[in-house]
C-alpha cells in the first residue's frame, strides 16, 4: 500500500516526586510567618495543560537552644508529566 496505516497517540507518563527543603536557621518573626503559610496550604499553585503541582506534605521544626532561632525541613510532592512521546 502506497500510504500504509497511520495512528497517532499520545502516552503521558505521571511522575510523582519528593522535594525535600530546609530553611537554615530563621528567625522567631520568619518562623511564624512560614507556619502560618504552611496552615495555609497555600504555598505553590500553577495551571498547566497538564496539572503540575506541588502539595506540602509535611515539615518538621528544631529550636535552637542557645537564640529563638529554628530549623525548618518541608516536604513537597510534585507531579509532573514527562517522557511524552507519539506514535
Amino acid at each position: 500500500m502506497p500510504t500504509g496505516q497511520k495512528h497517532v497517540a499520545t502516552y503521558d507518563t505521571k511522575i510523582t516526586k519528593k522535594l525535600i527543603c530546609n530553611t537554615g536557621w530563621v528567625d522567631e518573626t520568619h518562623f511564624d510567618w512560614l507556619m502560618e503559610l504552611m496552615k495555609s496550604n497555600n504555598v505553590y499553585a500553577s495551571s498547566t495543560a497538564y496539572s503540575n503541582y506541588l502539595n506540602l506534605t509535611d515539615w518538621t521544626y528544631k529550636k535552637s537552644s542557645l537564640d529563638d532561632l529554628f530549623d525548618v525541613e518541608v516536604t513537597f510532592e510534585y507531579t509532573v508529566y514527562e517522557n511524552n512521546i507519539s506514535v
